[in-house]
């Protein structure tokens, strides 16, 4: 989904995505506003050597924090990051 359909199924509250749709949106709201976001794709235990599950979006603040935003995790404070095996991450900005 792409995070145009996406704001407009959330304000029908009708929204669904999976972690790559979130990222998407987040990074795109991010651009909109002079950050420069990437995404980080993640590699958890047990899975299938080589093959990433998971992708959310890492910003740096004006304070000089790096914050991970994960829209999938829930009940966990902005910058909750789960422990993951291996990463990789990409610019959003060509």
């Amino acid at each position: 989904v792409d995070p145009f359909t996406l704001l407009e199924q959330a304000d029908r509250n009708q929204a669904r995505g999976d972690c790559d749709d979130m990222a998407m949106l987040i990074a795109t709201l991010l651009l909109a506003i002079g950050h420069e976001p990437w995404f980080r794709c993640v590699r958890y235990e047990g899975r299938i050597a080589g093959a990433f599950s998971h992708i959310y979006v890492v910003d740096k603040f004006s304070d000089g924090k790096y914050v991970c935003l994960d829209a999938i995790v829930k009940n966990q404070p902005m910058g909750f990051e789960v422990p993951h095996s291996s990463e990789v991450d990409y610019s959003c900005i060509p």
